[in-house]
């Protein structure tokens, strides 16, 4: 089945980049890989995760490394997009999973996914480079295509939402983020071109719409 060798697959790269000593056991890598290829996913999947664990494997600081690297995977580990806590939920999670939930590295992991709701500006050497990555495509350096990749992975993971009212929140959060963080105000203009030329391919099922997860 090609979907049990993916996600057999991502358990494998998780097993072999995670900080497991710092886990109470080897086999919540299987966990974590199934958590990261639910089916609802379509952008907060494997893709995003090993991204970004590709990006931080490569940090020369031994903690930072083991910060960076299980923020990733656990900061996205529960999402649901009707949810309103998938941050504080997946930190939970990480501190279930420990061994020593007290530990500098695990205490300090949970504090950064929690952040990961991205209200303000992160006030830390640290926060910046997993908002950086985490946030990626509404950065500067990224190309329309990739871009209009990602505004597409978004909305089809909100198709229970009437299309009328997600395009009219996922453009109030894009002007919102564009004003939060002016780093990134090219892009959300970008994404937001690329929304109103958007259009649901199939039927998406009428309910009430709150974009619970921050959605970057």
């Amino acid at each position: 089945c090609p979907m049990a060798s993916s996600v057999e697959s991502l358990a494998t790269t998780i097993a072999s980049t995670a900080p497991l000593h710092l886990l109470r056991e080897p086999q919540l890598a299987a966990q974590l890989a199934n958590r990261w290829s639910e089916r609802h996913r379509s952008w907060h999947g494997p893709g995003h995760l090993l991204s970004m664990l590709k990006r931080f494997e490569v940090e020369s600081d031994e903690e930072e490394r083991e910060i960076l690297i299980l923020a990733a995977l656990y900061h996205d580990a529960i999402y649901d997009p009707r949810r309103s806590d998938n941050e504080e939920a997946s930190a939970a999670l990480l501190l279930n999973h420990a061994i020593d939930p007290s530990h500098p590295v695990v205490s300090r992991t949970a504090e950064l996914i929690t952040a990961t709701r991205w209200t303000e500006l992160p006030n830390d050497a640290l926060t910046w480079k997993f908002w950086e990555a985490d946030c990626h495509p509404l950065g500067d350096d990224i190309s329309v295509s990739d871009r209009l990749e990602y505004e597409r992975a978004i909305f089809r993971e909100y198709q229970w939402a009437p299309w009328p009212m997600y395009r009219a929140k996922r453009a109030e959060f894009l002007r919102e983020w564009a004003m939060r963080f002016p780093q990134h105000r090219h892009g959300a203009e970008v994404c937001l071109e690329l929304l109103s030329g958007l259009s649901p391919r199939i039927a998406v099922y009428p309910g009430s719409f709150n974009p619970f997860h921050r959605g970057h």
